[in-house]
């Protein structure tokens, strides 16, 4: 997608001949018979899609075509997590994305050569040896790829099915290479081409990088913010009030703004899309002529990445409905004739974007799995009764307040509910054997790997809380289910500990929590200040309960509730585990 191509000139020197045919090989999508389109995709495959996104297809049985699609629209919609810039923050109305709002990436046009050498391109990418220079990446660091940190670890991703199944990790690894080829030669990438390489499947993805927008995710609070110093003075050495330099600041997110054409049946007289491209390319580069223009042009058509048939083709749907986000109004200004895009490449192309760190949120997945938009469930004041403001017990977040009077008259009534956990630490067998309770807190400077690009959205989004601070119960003291997963392989500090320790979630992740005899062990060898409460004759229940009616004995699905700062787990009264899923 870069570059030169014949040493001697610089490019392929092809005939007029061979370039005509070369452009009338070319497909493009029959508007008729467009499969590209989000509107082509069919129930089944729909249903396929929320599978693979992490919805369970059995919550979805009863629900219609219409619904159906609706929830992949949601998926998508919120997997690029834009919510400032759109009107809408939540799934409904139809957001409407302005991109001129946004500012265009830092010197997204600068060339990065480094990148070709992977010591030397790391340590750029690192920001050790030149912090300034890690802003003008669009592709800036491993935590802004489209992957887990684990996934980039262990290489899952690299080797997803090559089937439908594949289709969101190859999609997202499409994105990703567009992101680093962006990064890599700036202005020399105009374009970027996208093909699947199968005689059988002559689909072909042809984008017209127009820009490269700025997405700014949440600032980290101010607690937060002195962890990430603390964590920027270990790593970079710097001074306590020194800024934070681009690794450890607040990552911003790209957004790649394309004009784009899914070309896929022969027309009769080739692709005026090519040749609109061509004519662009010639003012980029002046000093071709019109054979090596068209042979540049045919190099980018023949050297892009390739892509798995079914994986593109979610790719493109993708892009289909993201091209319906956008303001009309702002598609009706670029699409005049007055910026010079023919009327036939306008039938041609879409105008649309991807966001290459792409994931989805949970709460999300909660509301395609259930059909039902999440929300903070109401809750009354716990002094008056009244109904309450978003004022919590600053201490368990797990009790709310009208307002700072009710707060401090409530506390002497709530200060021995409010810190179970130090109860928990300090006489555990004062707790009854049948339920399990586990500190809702975090203890260590660690965060599991939620499905976020870094810890700063971890924390906003997750429920994934600051050193010591209490997780917010977002259920205003009912009962809600969790899941408890005990991985038999899982070891860390005393190898005595292996495969005990149990990590327990939410539908929404709105918290993430673990316990077992080994955690301050654990808070140790992590260097956590903290000593860590544990139940060890609740621990000992569940381990016969999940053994009795989980799976394997390693995960099970419970109904908890909030106890001040702990989470009550309930060993009697066990939801139903056939489907081994949440429960509607």
């Amino acid at each position: 997608m870069v570059g030169v191509a014949d040493p001697k000139n610089g490019f392929f020197t092809l005939s007029d001949k061979e370039l005509a045919e070369a452009a009338a090989a070319l497909r493009v999508a029959d508007p008729d018979k467009d499969n590209g389109a989000f509107e082509s995709i069919t129930r089944d495959e729909a249903l396929k899609y929320l599978a693979i996104i992490g919805a369970k297809r059995i919550s979805l049985a009863g629900a219609s075509d219409n619904d159906i699609l609706n929830r992949l629209k949601l998926a998508f919609w919120d997997s690029q997590r834009l919510d400032n810039y759109f009107p809408s923050k939540s799934f409904g109305p139809q957001p409407k994305l302005r991109p001129g709002d946004l500012p265009t990436w830092p010197n997204w046009l600068a060339k990065h050569p480094e990148l070709n050498n992977s010591s030397l391109g790391a340590m750029r990418m690192d920001g050790m040896r030149d912090a300034a220079r890690l802003d003008t990446y669009v592709f800036r660091h491993f935590s802004m790829s489209a992957f887990t940190q684990q996934e980039n670890m262990t290489g899952s991703h690299l080797n997803a099915p090559k089937d439908i199944r594949g289709a969101w990790d190859g999609a997202r690894m499409a994105m990703q290479n567009v992101a680093t080829d962006i990064t890599r030669d700036g202005a020399n990438t105009p374009m970027s081409v996208l093909f699947v390489d199968d005689p059988a499947s002559s689909c072909i993805l042809v984008m017209e990088i127009l820009d490269v927008k700025q997405v700014p995710w949440p600032e980290p609070g101010k607690k937060f913010l002195e962890l990430l110093k603390q964590a920027q003075q270990v790593k970079f050495g710097t001074g306590p009030n020194a800024p934070l330099v681009p690794m450890i600041q607040t990552p911003k997110m790209p957004l790649i703004w394309i004009r784009y054409s899914y070309m896929e049946g022969r027309p009769k007289d080739g692709s005026q899309f090519t040749l609109f491209l061509e004519e662009k390319l010639g003012k980029k580069f002046p000093n071709l002529n019109k054979t090596k223009l068209r042979a540049k042009l045919q190099w980018y058509m023949q050297s892009g990445n390739t892509v798995q048939d079914a994986h593109l083709r979610f790719l493109v749907r993708m892009l289909a409905y993201n091209s319906s986000l956008i303001d009309p109004d702002v598609v009706d200004e670029l699409q005049s004739h007055w910026n010079g895009v023919p009327r036939d490449v306008k039938a041609e192309t879409r105008l649309s974007f991807f966001v290459p760190a792409l994931r989805l949120r949970w709460r999300a997945l909660e509301e395609i799995e259930t059909g039902i938009p999440p929300s903070i469930a109401p809750t009354n004041c716990g002094q008056c009764g009244k109904k309450a403001s978003k004022m919590m017990c600053a201490s368990c977040k797990a009790i709310a307040y009208c307002g700072a009077d009710c707060n401090k008259a409530h506390w002497p009534t709530h200060k021995e509910a409010c810190k179970v956990s130090k109860r928990l630490l300090s006489d555990p067998a004062s707790f009854p054997s049948n339920k399990l309770y586990v500190a809702a807190r975090s203890y260590t400077v660690l965060s599991l790997e939620s499905g976020f690009a870094i810890a700063q959205e971890d924390v906003k989004y997750s429920g994934t809380t600051n050193v010591g601070e209490a997780v917010r119960d977002e259920y205003a003291g009912g009962r809600f289910q969790v899941v408890c997963v005990k991985p038999p392989a899982y070891s860390y500090g005393d190898h005595r500990y292996k495969g005990t320790v149990v990590f327990i979630w939410d539908r929404r992740r709105s918290l993430l929590l673990r316990t077992g005899p080994g955690e301050a062990e654990m808070a140790r060898v992590a260097g956590s200040q903290y000593s860590i409460p544990f139940h060890p004759e609740g621990y000992k229940t569940w381990t016969k309960v999940a053994m009795e009616k989980g799976y394997r004995g390693q995960k099970i699905y419970l109904w908890a509730r909030r106890v001040g700062d702990c989470l009550e787990l309930d060993l009697e009264d066990i939801p139903n585990q056939s489907s081994l899923t949440w429960a509607d």
